[in-house]
């Protein structure tokens, strides 16, 4: 492959990389996380269930975004979406944490 296509390409790789080994970090800890807050295991279950569903669904109306934005805005929508959720769902487990010890000095 020429050079110019090689220096296109391997970002797309690394953000591939990045971004599927963030989810499959998630599958180890998410149950461990849960049990600890005391949720119900099929919830876990329908967490990862709702994984590739989410793939097919996004899958569907990125592609049609693609046309209407370009794939640099997408890509930057879609990675800034990522690390928005990952904040959230370590910030859902912190306050639920603080909720179940009685510790929410934070809300007053």
């Amino acid at each position: 492959t020429p050079p110019l296509e090689r220096r296109r390409i391997l970002p797309l790789i690394l953000i591939a990389i990045v971004s599927n080994s963030s989810y499959s970090c998630i599958a180890p800890i998410l149950p461990l996380e849960m049990d600890k807050h005391q949720i119900p295991q099929h919830w876990v279950s329908l967490i990862f269930l709702l994984f590739p569903i989410g793939y097919s669904l996004s899958s569907l109306a990125v592609s049609r975004l693609f046309e209407k934005v370009g794939t640099g805005k997408v890509i930057a929508i879609g990675m800034g979406l990522q690390s928005l959720l990952f904040f959230w769902l370590g910030y859902v487990f912190e306050v639920s944490l603080a909720v179940t010890n009685n510790d929410y000095h934070w809300h007053h």
